[in-house]
């Protein structure tokens, strides 16, 4: 899976993909990381229009010369319409794949 993203928080903001995603969270692929328990915005750019969520870094990754450097997030209160969105988004792509 590879979806564009946005994270924002008090600290950073960037862009990053997504490499995983769940109901309750995903991994973001980022040249940065922010540190663990902080909450964010994320703006994630699915097909039809953007889904945007409340998250907080539950994990990071930063290897020292080589793997995947990112953050894994976890979402935060989500409204039931975007829960909804986001669970037809995650059934959708794992029958496509």
């Amino acid at each position: 899976m590879r979806l564009p993203a946005r994270y924002r928080s008090e600290a950073i903001s960037l862009d990053g993909m997504v490499a995983d995603l769940s109901r309750s969270g995903l991994f973001l692929r980022s040249g940065f990381v922010d540190a663990e328990g902080t909450p964010a915005a994320l703006r994630i750019d699915l097909p039809g229009a953007p889904l945007d969520l409340l998250c907080e870094v539950a994990r990071c990754w930063a290897p020292p010369s080589h793997g995947e450097a990112g953050m894994g997030l976890r979402f935060l209160s989500l409204p039931s319409p975007t829960r909804q969105r986001l669970a037809n988004f995650i059934l959708s792509h794992s029958m496509a794949h």
